[in-house]
């Protein structure tokens, strides 16, 4: 008897065990944010792996929230949530900061939103600092950099406020500096007259966005990091698929891509391939189909498909010419055709899309030029 009720309340425990992650749909608030939790650390496993160096992963995440996230200039950040940023796929310095403090704080590592001043006391950039090695070190996700001291270590954004050289004779900067002269010349002073001086006022420091929350969601974040953690990505698909099964938009045509998006940021390619080609199929003429095209095309570059993605990318271009991602959809045709070995056709892409980012103001620089300045830099001594 005794027995028999051991193994009915083992039984119990059990079942408790693989049910408690799912109570929490019950609640549409509550579900929301612990498939936002599940997102976080399921992309955070896919980008770090089983590196363990904290140096390491601070770079491996930098240049996801640099290349993964991106800017068109006509489009107005939203500042909701980290979640919101991934599904649009686009942010600007603060929403990439946020994004890279929010996944460093889930890991443990220390780190702090800065809001640069120029000397008017106006903020009109925003960096993220993080301590490693005991010391605060600059890491800029909007455009990617790691600066590094006259000792080679990496900076802090008050080493580089002493010593602006740091950053405009940075690697990045003089490859911009051969590309297009003026606007480095342009960026060089923008930049160390309004974010990297000495401000008498000094910069706005905004702690760890993941001490911010109450009990109740750390607990949640914990349960479910562990659920990660013994089962993987099963157990992170598995949470994914029911949740969109039941939080998805009611509308067809919107849930259609709000799963492609979904599956994409989870890396489920294969899947997010499908839902994106059955949405285009479907609903040619909804709203959301050039960024359909877009991040389809992204996808297939991705996946390797490389004839496919220039395929959709012209498609986008063609029928949609004044899109907001007219820009970074010429550099993924560049991108796709430096892959293939065609260096003439990418270099053309390339420098089509910096005509076009030579239409923003001046005193801009655009996280997207600088990516396109990277790849043209390395290709400038291959034959014509």
């Amino acid at each position: 008897m005794k027995l028999t009720k051991a193994a009915f309340l083992l039984a119990l425990l059990v079942i408790f065990f693989l049910f408690l992650p799912f109570i929490l749909f019950l609640n549409k608030k509550a579900a929301y944010y612990s498939y936002k939790e599940v997102v976080y650390k399921t992309v955070i496993n896919n980008l770090i792996g089983q590196e363990k160096d904290q140096k390491k992963i601070c770079l491996l995440l930098l240049d996801y929230f640099h290349y993964e996230l991106l800017t068109p200039y006509e489009e107005a950040p939203i500042d909701k949530d980290v979640y919101s940023d991934l599904i649009r796929g686009i942010a600007w310095c603060d929403q990439r900061s946020w994004g890279l403090g929010t996944f460093l704080g889930k890991l443990g590592i220390n780190n702090r939103i800065v809001s640069t001043r120029n000397p008017k006391g106006i903020s009109n950039h925003t960096i993220l600092e993080v301590f490693i090695d005991g010391k605060w070190t600059l890491f800029d996700p909007m455009y990617g950099f790691v600066l590094k001291d006259d000792t080679g270590e990496l900076a802090s954004y008050e080493d580089v406020c002493a010593k602006p050289y740091l950053y405009y004779l940075s690697p990045s900067m003089m490859m911009l500096k051969e590309i297009n002269y003026d606007k480095y010349q342009e960026i060089k002073d923008y930049f160390t007259d309004n974010i990297f001086h000495n401000h008498p006022s000094g910069p706005i420091f905004h702690s760890d966005p993941t001490l911010n929350k109450d009990f109740k969601r750390r607990i949640i974040s914990k349960v479910l990091n562990s659920y990660i953690y013994l089962f993987g990505n099963k157990f992170s698909y598995f949470y994914q698929d029911i949740y969109l099964k039941y939080f998805s938009p009611s509308d067809k045509r919107t849930s259609m891509f709000f799963k492609a998006r979904n599956y994409d940021i989870f890396n489920r390619r294969q899947l997010a391939i499908g839902m994106y080609k059955t949405y285009l199929d479907n609903y040619p003429k909804d709203t959301n189909l050039e960024d359909a095209l877009f991040f389809l095309g992204i996808l297939h570059n991705k996946a390797s498909d490389f004839q496919a993605s220039i395929s959709t990318l012209q498609i986008l271009l063609r029928d949609y010419p004044k899109t907001k991602w007219r820009r970074l959809a010429r550099y993924y045709l560049g991108y796709d055709y430096e892959l293939l070995n065609n260096y003439k056709l990418a270099k053309q892409y390339y420098w089509e899309a910096i005509g076009l980012y030579r239409q923003v103001p001046k005193g801009i620089l655009m996280p997207g030029e600088l990516k396109i300045i990277r790849r043209l830099y390395g290709l400038l001594d291959q034959e014509k």
